[in-house]
């Protein structure tokens, strides 16, 4: 025991002492010494200050000043020296280990009277060693060097293996069992050679039940020596049951397909499951064992963990679902999801940490393919320069799988050549123009069909006349044909030099899908001149309009191009998706369908009030009712964002206006709200009479808008949409139509707001007058 501050060294060496003089039964009469397991003296008596030749506080918390030989020491006294036999027992109290030494001077016999006092020695000695049993609960046994049983104490012990009269005046390894005598007598042999202390453990029949002991042996002075035994049989069932536990926990530890593992305070591993040790590339745990992870992982990927450790160890802050990757063994790039907190002592000091990281690869794999989806698209959409696109197309695509080595082939069937418009590649220079040969692109030209071909597969090939080799041998390559109308127009190609493993059945899908939109660019490219006609044609049209209408056309394209891109991976994948990955693509399918929907809505109403189509029915309305139904319509919507509609509008409020123009109004700039507001928010409708018109507002406390996006915001040719507080889409028509109807009603609509305060749309209409 190390206490930090001296008043709590003393008073935790009185409160020892206390305890172990009441265990061994010790008088101030007694030469006995306390040391700890550094040997310190931390308890002396009177009688063995006064054999040590010191006082008693020059020696408390020093070394023993004597070396112990054959349980003896030598004090110097004057010319001549006083020899003391020492009876060392040795205690654990409080998780600490004591020695208690008695001293017992050797008296030589004199001629008259010396045997008595060596009797007199030897019988206080043995009182002593009586007291000392006597205070334990153990099993007691006093024998001689050969293992006599001088004597047998079993204190408050009630199931006996024999009765103290068939053990006395025996040999202990004579008296028990062969295999647990064989102990005692090895034991024996082991404190007669100078051992101070011997453990041993056996098992015994008691009563008809096995029974586990624990005999602790040791030298007591006078040649004899003691044996305390202790039950163990229920300390043995705690201990196999919490071995059981740590089986179990394990198992499943191991079992489990996230990755676990715990660290220490020098960032090195003490333990690591199954799935921990794959990502780290290791056969065992003896690997991964009293390592870091700058042994397994790149150092830049190293130091990313490594920072999180340090918060973790350093400052007591738990990291919580960090988004982590690494490559494994075959290059391939992972991403955990990863959780790291502190690993505490009893004491709540931080000893290390755990950590647990969850596989989240193949849903960052969705997420990357949805993202080359669109951007393939919208690039494929909006392409005038084939070469800029090709580029995009590869640095899109790039960003899940390794494309090094890419080029585009096409075909001119008219006049039979291979020309390649993009190519890049590690080794081999750009392919000019040529005929047609016997390579890989032009096997995929013949076949129309998708080739993904290892080395194997292309030796195959070679060997059996189909193709010849044209370039550098790569590892893997996957080649995808161009087609239109069901004819192969051209190729695109990936290949990799080095890893046979970069290519398989995913990066093939996802290069036939790049490949319908390439050829879809090419077609529209070939039909140039007619999209140029139209062109024109379409610039006699009213410039506000055309405006408006580019922007419904690229607000619809995202939803279809969704539903497309989904539906085609549904279709072509269907067998291969788990029924949550479908039920993902048809939600996400529904949502683009819903956003094409009220765009659709909306566009009809638009196109109704510009041709004049929408009939104009201004009426007496109740502006309490009014409300009220809006709030009854978008109730669902709000408390899926847990947003409270409120008014403080009273009834017999009326306004003159058309019910449906209304209507319309509140829906688009509630759902709005409710689009650009936090969860647990409210929304606020008020009115206001101000002389013949009510003033109308519909307030919110969500993101709020800069002065530009206000200033654009009722402009027909600015209108754009912005997603809401949780990804939610619109048109930007809506409040092009809110603008209109309110117009339409004799009124005006404004808006105020600033930025992460929220936003107030405030518009009037005329009151109803009797």
């Amino acid at each position: 025991m190390a206490p930090s501050r001296p008043a709590e060294a003393k008073e935790d060496h009185q409160q020892i002492t206390r305890e172990l003089k009441k265990i061994i039964s010790l008088n101030k009469n007694d030469s006995a010494l306390i040391l700890n397991s550094w040997n310190k003296i931390i308890y002396c008596s009177n009688s063995a200050a006064g054999i040590c030749k010191k006082k008693n506080r020059e020696l408390i918390n020093s070394v023993f000043p004597y070396k112990i030989s054959n349980g003896k020491i030598s004090v110097p006294d004057g010319k001549k020296k006083e020899i003391y036999n020492v009876n060392t027992i040795a205690v654990k109290l409080q998780k600490e280990k004591f020695k208690l030494i008695i001293l017992n001077k050797i008296v030589t016999a004199a001629k008259n009277g010396g045997s008595k006092k060596s009797v007199i020695s030897n019988e206080k000695h043995i009182n002593e060693v009586d007291k000392l049993a006597s205070s334990l609960p153990d099993i007691f046994f006093r024998m001689n060097k050969d293992g006599t049983i001088l004597d047998y104490k079993a204190g408050s012990v009630t199931d006996l293996y024999m009765p103290p009269e068939k053990f006395l005046g025996k040999q202990m390894h004579l008296v028990l069992p062969e295999s647990v005598g064989t102990k005692f007598k090895t034991a024996l042999k082991e404190i007669s050679k100078g051992k101070e202390l011997v453990i041993i453990e056996y098992e015994l029949l008691v009563a008809g039940k096995v029974k586990s002991f624990e005999a602790r042996i040791l030298p007591s002075g006078n040649n004899e020596i003691i044996s305390f035994v202790r039950d163990i049989t229920r300390r043995k069932l705690i201990e196999k049951s919490l071995q059981h536990e740590r089986i179990l926990l394990r198992t499943v530890i191991n079992n489990i397909p996230d990755a676990i593992y715990a660290k220490d305070l020098n960032y090195c591993k003490t333990l690591a499951n199954r799935t921990d040790l794959e990502n780290m590339g290791c056969t065992g745990e003896e690997d991964a064992i009293g390592k870091s992870d700058f042994d397994f992982f790149p150092k830049e990927v190293a130091e990313t963990f490594f920072a999180d450790d340090q918060r973790v160890i350093k400052y007591g802050k738990a990291v919580i679902n960090r988004e982590e990757f690494f490559y494994d063994k075959n290059g391939n790039k992972k991403w955990l999801l990863t959780s790291k907190v502190p690993l505490r002592s009893n004491e709540g000091k931080i000893i290390g940490l755990v950590g647990i990281g969850h596989d989240i690869t193949n849903r960052k794999k969705a997420e990357r393919t949805r993202e080359i989806l669109y951007n393939v698209s919208e690039a494929a959409y909006a392409a005038s320069d084939m070469s800029a696109l090709y580029k995009r197309i590869h640095e899109t695509i790039a960003r899940t799988m390794p494309v090094k080595n890419i080029y585009i082939a096409l075909y001119d069937e008219k006049k039979e050549l291979i020309s390649f418009p993009y190519f890049v590649d590690e080794f081999d220079p750009p392919i000019p123009t040529k005929k047609p040969g016997r390579g890989l692109t032009e096997y995929v030209l013949r076949n129309g069909n998708a080739l993904l071909a290892d080395q194997k597969k292309i030796n195959e090939l070679i060997d059996g006349g189909e193709v010849v080799l044209i370039g550098t041998m790569c590892a893997v390559w996957l080649g995808i044909p161009l087609k239109l109308s069901g004819k192969t127009i051209g190729v695109i190609v990936v290949q990799d030099y080095e890893n046979e493993k970069a290519y398989g059945e995913e990066e093939k899908q996802l290069l036939i899908f790049v490949s319908e939109q390439i050829a879809q660019v090419i077609e529209r490219q070939r039909n140039s001149d007619a999209i140029k006609k139209y062109a024109d044609e379409l610039k006699q049209l009213n410039q506000t309009k055309d405006k408006f209408f580019s922007i419904i056309a690229h607000d619809l394209k995202n939803p279809f191009i969704t539903i497309l891109g989904f539906s085609d991976l549904l279709i072509s994948d269907y067998a291969e998706l788990s029924d949550d990955e479908k039920l993902y693509y048809v939600s996400e399918m529904k949502k683009s369908a819903e956003v094409s929907h009220n765009l659709l809505q909306n566009l009809l109403q638009w196109s109704r009030s510009q041709t004049g189509r929408i009939d104009f029915n201004p009426q007496k309305l109740d502006l309490h009712e009014l409300i009220n139904a809006n709030f009854l319509l978008l109730e669902m919507t709000a408390q899926k964002k847990q947003i409270q509609l409120q008014h403080q509008i009273k009834g017999q409020q009326f306004i003159f206006a058309d019910k449906d123009m209304i209507d319309t109004v509140l829906r688009n700039l509630l759902t709005n709200a409710i689009k650009f507001s936090d969860r647990n928010s409210a929304i606020s409708v008020n009115a206001a009479a101000k002389e013949d018109f009510m003033e109308i507002e519909v307030a919110d406390s969500g993101i709020g808008m800069d002065k530009k996006t206000i200033e654009n915001l009722f402009k027909l040719d600015a209108t754009h949409s912005s997603s809401g507080t949780e990804n939610e889409s619109g048109t930007g028509l809506g409040l092009i139509l809110c603008k209109e109807f309110v117009e339409k009603n004799c009124g005006t609509i404004r808006v105020e707001s600033e930025q992460g305060k929220g936003s107030r749309f405030i518009f009037s209409l005329p009151v109803h007058k009797e």
